[in-house]
């Protein structure tokens, strides 16, 4: 299986060429996550990487504009990527799930796809905790596997969420397999992403 994970890193060179910007991202990629969080049957490729100011870097290894960055502004790309991975994580909350929303609180129901980025972290942090509290109470009444499993993956993810500097993604770093597809590689954390910021899209093998 391959999943589709953002990481937010810092070039070290603002004035550097595009290509020159990609390979440094996934250079910075491969010795602070790969390196310690992957294992040999996590191979893996990048997407494309989106400096800061706008501008779309394809790779030669994966030339298709899957979400359709470059239809918009450069000023749009960034926030539209941002929100992209918002909600990627959202999914893996299992905030969009049919079946997992009959089990578990969904106070926003049907309209939580339509949320803003801030409104939507605002529905995950309301959401997830009910949704855990309500898992652990039903906990000795089951001795499912799946629930536990389910349980567990989603009490992981959320302690991860919650160590974001700028949300969602976050420097608690975990495994590819751990499902979490957000992280910051960046060499000390800030709530804002400087000029000389890119976010790195990388399809990794699970």
């Amino acid at each position: 299986m391959h999943s589709t994970y953002f990481f937010l890193l810092d070039t070290d060179d603002p004035q550097a060429s595009d290509q020159d910007v990609l390979a440094d991202a996934v250079s910075t990629f491969e010795y602070r996550y790969s390196e310690s969080y992957g294992d040999e049957n996590n191979w893996s490729h990048p997407e494309f990487a989106l400096r800061r100011d706008g501008r779309l870097i394809m790779s030669p290894e994966h030339t298709h504009d899957d979400l359709g960055l470059a239809q918009l502004p450069e000023s749009r790309r960034w926030p539209t990527l941002i929100s992209h991975a918002l909600r990627a994580l959202a999914a893996e909350f299992l905030l969009f799930d049919a079946d997992w929303t009959r089990k578990y609180p969904n106070p926003e129901g049907k309209q939580i796809a339509k949320l803003s980025d801030a409104a939507l972290i605002r529905a995950i942090q309301k959401i997830v905790p009910a949704r855990l509290a309500h898992a652990y109470g039903k906990a000795q009444q089951t001795k499912d596997k799946l629930e536990h499993y389910r349980r567990a993956t989603m009490a992981r993810e959320y302690e991860i969420f919650q160590s974001c500097a700028l949300r969602p993604f976050s420097r608690h770093y975990a495994t590819p397999y751990a499902g979490y597809p957000c992280f910051d590689l960046r060499a000390e954390a800030d709530q804002q992403a400087n000029e000389h910021a890119v976010i790195l899209l990388m399809d990794i093998h699970t």
